[in-house]
């Protein structure tokens, strides 16, 4: 993390056009004001911050993991053109959740199975990878994020069990839990700490308000 950054500096870097085009924040949030709804919203849920960074963190280790794992034994399957993406390759859904391109999934409407990574029996993974990668507005050396640089890939988690899906990017892992941001609520990358936390099943405790908290 950079040294004498500023409140001001990180919301400057964080609206639309900053470090990323559809930006971390809106172009009028409160970083702070944000940060502090989040918190409120965990606390309700009886979650911390590094619970739900380390489930969503597992699920897609997982991922990637299986997917080494179809590369090295479909290898020989592989199109050998230039640029060309091997046949059994998973499609590639956009991070934006609520896009009109992104699938609406609900219980009676899940993807094939034969498409993205099944990972813990019933989450099914869709990875949207780039040859670059996007930089922490705090200035967070990548190195020291976890096994990847989570800032090169987008996904999309479904629970077919639950009939639940959300979409983020590879960064919110270490936005979660070194900075407690889940992206401001009018950034099209916002990852609702609720969504996540139904998807992955990690709600302990029954709360009627909890829908409220998106």
């Amino acid at each position: 993390m950079e040294e004498n950054l500023t409140i001001a500096d990180l919301e400057r870097r964080m609206r639309p056009g900053g470090y990323s085009t559809g930006g971390f924040l809106g172009e009028h949030e409160s970083l702070l004001a944000v940060i502090s709804r989040d918190a409120h919203t965990l606390n309700v849920l009886d979650i911390t911050f590094e619970q739900i960074s380390d489930a969503l963190e597992h699920i897609l280790q997982r991922a990637f993991t299986k997917r080494e794992e179809i590369k090295k034994k479909n290898y020989q399957e592989y199109d050998r053109r230039e640029n060309s993406e091997p046949k059994w390759h998973i499609p590639r859904f956009p991070s934006i959740d609520g896009h009109e391109s992104v699938p609406r999934f609900t219980i009676n409407r899940l993807p094939s199975i034969q498409v993205g990574y099944l990972v813990e029996k019933n989450m099914q993974v869709f990875l949207n990878q780039y040859r670059g990668s996007q930089c922490c507005p705090w200035g967070c050396d990548p190195e020291t994020w976890g096994q990847f640089t989570w800032g090169y890939f987008d996904f999309l988690i479904v629970n077919r069990r639950k009939g639940l899906f959300f979409t983020g990017p590879g960064m919110i892992i270490h936005l979660i839990r070194d900075h407690h941001f889940f992206e401001g609520l009018k950034s099209p990358y916002r990852v609702s700490p609720t969504k996540l936390a139904l998807t992955l099943g990690l709600l302990t405790k029954s709360n009627p308000d909890r829908d409220r908290y998106k």
